[in-house]
């Protein structure tokens, strides 16, 4: 899919939901130390719908596409092992549909130690989900997207998390609300 390649590695890429690609969000924060090249897979049609009842962290939808990845995926995923000990470090999923947080019963975007075997039969340390888009049908760009491969590199969340509505430093933060920003 040209637009996800674009948004995840096409440097400078701003089709006005962010400053540039989410490799760039990472060599830019890092200084140009850390450089990312997503490889991109799909788009895959998953059976179960979105409107589930209760909390929906895409468990179903995400065994669902890794297992139709499977099935067509010729390249080998150990390349994906960086720290070689045979576990597939992460993988980042984009679910079609509006987010959770906003629209209930979506996918409630999230990161979260998988249980899931790549590819090649591999373990996968962490997935991550996003969304598509924003409660008034906007695409949500890059925002959510470097917030939740952010946890999958080890950082918090850092609005809080217990039901509160104030955050500690919104929009100047990434893991606050700064995914909103970008």
């Amino acid at each position: 899919n040209t637009y996800y390649d674009n948004l995840f590695n096409k440097k400078g890429f701003n089709e006005g939901y962010g400053p540039g690609c989410v490799a760039d969000y990472f060599r830019d924060q890092s200084s140009g130390l850390f450089n990312l090249q997503f490889d991109i897979y799909g788009p895959f049609k998953v059976s179960n719908n979105a409107q589930l009842s209760g909390a929906n962290y895409g468990d179903s939808a995400v065994k669902e596409a890794l297992n139709q990845l499977k099935a067509i995926a010729t390249n080998d995923f150990k390349v994906y092992d960086w720290n070689g000990d045979g576990e597939v470090e992460q993988i980042v999923f984009v679910a079609a549909g509006f987010c959770g947080n906003q629209v209930k019963g979506y996918v409630w975007p999230n990161t979260q130690y998988a249980y899931f075997k790549a590819p090649g039969d591999l373990p996968i340390g962490m997935t991550s989900i996003s969304c598509e888009m924003w409660k008034d049908s906007s695409l949500c760009g890059i925002g959510t997207i470097v917030h939740e491969f952010a946890h999958c590199l080890g950082l918090p969340d850092i609005y809080p998390v217990g039901g509160h509505y104030f955050s500690a430093v919104d929009e100047w933060d990434l893991m606050d609300g700064g995914n909103y920003t970008i």
